[in-house]
């Protein structure tokens, strides 16, 4: 049975509890040394990684050194392909431990040379397994649309070019989701954010420049957040690259979406 985060809510403190307490004990039973990442994924797939048809059969198997892993063909575009591919999982040789280990290691902030030694891994190793992760959250972020009250306020850092080629500088930003007319953007006195209010048809609360509330009591404080911890990881990865920027800012909002 499946519990929606409705039914959750309406839990008295103590029925909560004897459920995080069943879940905490299958969990320690049913992950062990020996769980394989292919464990973790649906025995069967509903479309293709590549095109996205459903016109997919089953296409022999690959040996792995503890089980067969069953590989598909696309009807449509003729590639084979097997359930981890598109996820996380996906050609990698890290084992289910470690990739726990390892976004634990990111969750808490640590740097590439410290998930080093935490996992055993190769610099590279660590580099890829980040933005695997990276990457995986921001295709989510990516269709979340924002409504009701938005705070918008810029930020300043130095600009980082490491890693992009010459024929793509400067990166255009990504747009993150689409506004909605019903929504408020919450931002300061200056006027290209108020002319963007104006062409999305989104009403706007004003910060003043001589304080730190709107009339209604409006603050900028969640985003003033984000522009702090975007400074602290710029500095604990010794900067970050442009070409990079979208993820790093799409794994600070899943961090803080967390807490």
């Amino acid at each position: 049975m499946l519990l929606s985060r409705e039914e959750l809510q309406k839990m008295s403190p103590i029925e909560a509890e004897y459920v995080y307490a069943y879940i905490y004990e299958l969990y320690h039973k049913k992950i062990t040394e020996k769980t394989t990442n292919y464990e973790n994924l649906n025995a069967c797939v509903s479309c293709c990684p590549r095109c996205g048809s459903t016109h997919v059969i089953k296409w022999g198997y690959n040996r792995g050194k503890k089980t067969l892993k069953q590989r598909y063909l696309c009807k449509c575009c003729k590639k084979t392909f097997v359930p981890a591919a598109g996820t996380i999982f996906g050609y990698s040789n890290t084992s289910y431990h470690e990739w726990i280990d390892f976004i634990a290691c990111e969750i808490n902030g640590l740097t590439l040379n410290e998930e080093v030694i935490a996992i055993s891994k190769s610099k590279t190793t660590c580099f890829n397994m980040r933005h695997k992760l990276y990457d995986a959250l921001s295709d989510i972020q990516d269709n979340v649309v924002l409504s009701g009250e938005i705070e918008l306020d810029p930020t300043y850092e130095k600009i980082n070019l490491k890693g992009t080629k010459p024929e793509n500088m400067p990166r255009i930003s990504k747009v993150r989701g689409k506004s909605q007319k019903s929504s408020m953007l919450i931002c300061d006195k200056k006027s290209c954010l108020r002319q963007f209010a104006n062409e999305n048809g989104m009403t706007t609360e004003v910060i003043p420049s001589t304080g730190f509330k709107s009339t209604n009591g409006k603050t900028l404080a969640d985003i003033n957040q984000l522009h702090q911890l975007l400074s602290i990881l710029n500095k604990r990865k010794h900067g970050v690259s442009t070409r990079h920027l979208p993820v790093y800012l799409d794994w600070l909002l899943f961090c803080k979406q967390l807490k």
